[in-house]
């Protein structure tokens, strides 16, 4: 079974996968890139109003196969005034 890797980046913070999990296919290190990025998400927000995390897939030998990444960015309305 191939091996896939996910390095993960939160915002400008790069985190290399050093193990990497054995997966049938690359479709299925795609599933799980997107199964680990929706938990993450729901962890790490609302925390300040931009953070982009994403996950690079690579292949046993190194080559990058795919990113995937979700950007937050809140964009705040300028108050209006109450009469």
């Amino acid at each position: 079974m191939p091996r896939y890797f996910f390095d993960f980046t939160d915002n400008a913070s790069e985190t290399p996968d050093p193990e990497g999990v054995d997966l049938p296919d690359v479709g299925e290190a795609k599933n799980e890139a997107i199964r680990t990025l929706a938990e993450i998400l729901q962890e790490i927000l609302p925390d300040g109003n931009h953070r982009e995390i994403s996950f690079c897939v690579r292949d046993e030998a190194g080559d990058r196969l795919m990113k995937l990444a979700i950007t937050f960015d809140a964009q705040m309305a300028k108050a209006r005034g109450v009469d």
